[in-house]
């Protein structure tokens, strides 16, 4: 294997392109899946603020986005992605379908984190008087952290890969675009490139993510 062979050039690029759609994809994730998966724990039966019609609701509308695949998804939401975008193909394009993808994941293993804390610790702030705003920035979330951290790493992952998808299916770029056409123009050098390099990335999330979540665990 001759590295010199490889356009380095075009593979930075290709890896910033990535990194462009996680970001800025991944802001709007945290932000809507965090929002959805805290609605979904207050509004449950025995929750804070008990809401059945709204929960039922919201746990539907994710279990109905989480059950589209990404592929077939992205072509539904053509007309969304023109009018938000202008475009339906393109880095810029990827970024709703991978915010309505994502979104729906995201909040559902936040709301598991969340239901992770003992019920136990909620009941003790509620008797010493804290208010709603209180009980879940100073109980709730300190108590989940370790599996909220845990749920962002495999969320990220996730991502990742759909980032790949989307540079194959809407020519969005980055290293799943460039792999593609490598396969396509049969250069296996640049396509194994890619590859390692998305399977390098996967390691630089999971393992910081693992141990950030371990080391903050203190059951």
């Amino acid at each position: 294997m001759d590295l010199s062979q490889i356009p380095w050039d075009k593979m930075l690029e290709a890896a910033l392109d990535t990194f462009y759609m996680m970001i800025f994809s991944g802001i709007i994730i945290f932000i809507v899946g965090l929002a959805l998966g805290l609605i979904l724990y207050l509004t449950e039966e025995g929750g804070l603020h008990e809401n059945l019609r709204l929960n039922r609701g919201i746990s539907s509308m994710i279990n109905i986005l989480r059950s589209i695949p990404y592929v077939i998804l992205i072509v539904i939401m053509v007309p969304i992605t023109k009018l938000l975008t202008g475009r339906i193909i393109g880095i810029n394009a990827a970024i709703p379908t991978l915010v309505f993808t994502m979104s729906p994941f995201f909040a559902r293993i936040m709301y598991m984190a969340l239901r992770e804390v003992n019920t136990g610790v909620i009941e003790a702030a509620k008797a010493m008087g804290a208010n709603t705003w209180q009980i879940i920035t100073k109980f709730l979330f300190p108590e989940a952290k370790p599996a909220i951290i845990s749920g962002l790493t495999i969320t990220s992952v996730t991502l990742l890969s759909n980032t790949a998808v989307a540079g194959i299916a809407i020519a969005a770029g980055g290293l799943g675009g460039i792999a593609q056409q490598a396969y396509q123009s049969y250069d296996r050098l640049i396509m194994w490139t890619a590859t390692i390099m998305l399977t390098i990335i996967v390691f630089l999330i999971q393992i910081p993510g693992d141990y950030i979540a371990r080391k903050i665990d203190k059951r």
